[in-house]
């Protein structure tokens, strides 16, 4: 279970670094978002980038600079396989 903790890690520094290429390097195809919004799903990595892109553009216009784990639980369903969520809380530039 250690290794989807930092995987996660690993990509919510990528989601704070705004670095699109790492963010993408984590997702495998087809490409599903799972959010209030509802479920979205594209057939390609390339397919998802606006999305990510959009979600990075709503990221700067409230200012938000970062996110940190406010808590996250880990399901370990087989070897391969584990589903995860984690609280996430946004903070905005000290400008």
């Amino acid at each position: 279970m250690l290794a989807v903790v930092d995987t996660l890690r690993d990509y919510y520094a990528a989601s704070n670094a705004l670095d699109l290429a790492a963010m993408v390097a984590y997702f495998h195809e087809p490409v599903t978002f799972i959010s209030p919004a509802g479920v979205r799903s594209f057939a390609t990595h390339t397919e998802a980038k606006p999305l990510i892109e959009q979600f990075f553009a709503r990221r700067r216009a409230m200012g938000a600079v970062r996110t940190d784990w406010a808590e996250s639980h880990v399901n370990q369903l087989s070897d391969t396989l584990a589903v995860a969520d984690a609280g996430m809380v946004g903070e905005g530039s000290q400008a």
